[in-house]
């Protein structure tokens, strides 16, 4: 299937996705959320608005419930999964750490340019394995891939004389809250 531009999610969780995908991880379809066939649960009343207006696409309802959007399948032997969606690509953060950035910066604060993630030349490493999806899709682009580890995005620089540096990533405005 295609994936809409506002087929992405700004933060981990993606409590503000409203796109269309209703597939999980797995390739199952989900179920409405206004049903509660094959799976009962109560999670319509959580949904922003009501819960029709959600078909059957991945949600996350409530906080803390789950780590990303996800959805009840219609598999009567698979109760609930989680669901692939990509994240939105922005040049700014909505957090200090910056773990949910996707944008195309790929220079440090420095100048200098960044190492693609994939390659471990001039700087070997293991970080590639952290990213989540392919480390190719990431290319040279600055990433926080792991929390706790940076204050910010950063990357592995192309110069053999300097491992990694930080990147400047500015915060996003409230545009962004719009969505």
């Amino acid at each position: 299937y295609i994936v809409s531009a506002k087929d992405c999610k700004i933060s981990v969780e993606g409590l503000e996705y409203r796109g269309n995908i209703s597939v999980t991880v797995s390739g199952k379809s989900c179920q409405r959320w206004d049903s509660q066939t094959p799976h009962a649960h109560r999670y319509a009343d959580r949904l922003p608005g009501n819960a029709s207006e959600h078909e059957n696409y991945c949600r996350n309802p409530k906080p803390w419930t789950k780590a990303t959007p996800w959805c009840y399948t219609i598999d009567p032997d698979t109760r609930w999964e989680l669901c692939h969606i990509p994240f939105c690509a922005r040049d700014c953060k909505i957090s200090v750490e910056g773990l949910e950035y996707r944008g195309n910066i790929s220079v440090t604060v420095s100048g200098k340019s960044c190492q693609r993630w994939d390659s471990l030349t001039p700087h070997p490493h293991s970080y590639a394995v952290r990213l989540p999806g392919n480390a190719s899709e990431h290319e040279n682009y600055c990433r926080n891939p792991k929390p706790g580890t940076k204050a910010t995005p950063w990357c592995f620089t192309i110069d053999p004389d300097t491992e990694w540096e930080l990147c400047h990533i500015p915060f996003c405005g409230n545009e962004l809250l719009k969505c």
